[in-house]
């Protein structure tokens, strides 16, 4: 469940940037193409590999009984506390840069 939510706290945050700096009104998931999107107005120091862990954590928890597995099953500790530490730093990068955005408006 840690790495499920990892992925959506994620996909929520570099969405939230999307909306702010009214970029693409955009209904993907894929965290790689929401990266691109924000990048030239968000500095996010993105862990590609992380990234593309969790774009296959969302892919497989459509279909039940797969919520937050990885292709090879279930994450293991040390998957699940790297997706919380990058979803956390991914979060609060963001919130940090539109804090930020919103006083200088």
């Amino acid at each position: 469940m840690i790495a499920f939510h990892a992925q959506q706290a994620v996909e929520k945050s570099l969405k939230a940037a999307i909306e702010e700096y009214e970029l693409d009104s955009v209904r993907v998931h894929s965290l790689e193409r929401l990266l691109e999107i924000v990048k030239p107005h968000v500095e996010i120091d993105a862990d590609l590999l992380l990234i593309d862990m969790l774009d296959k954590l969302y892919v497989d928890a459509r279909y039940p009984g797969n919520l937050g597995l990885l292709p090879n099953g279930t994450p293991s500790l040390a998957h699940a506390e790297k997706f919380n530490s990058f979803a956390r730093t991914v979060c609060q990068n963001i919130k940090s840069v539109l804090e930020a955005k919103r006083q200088r408006d």
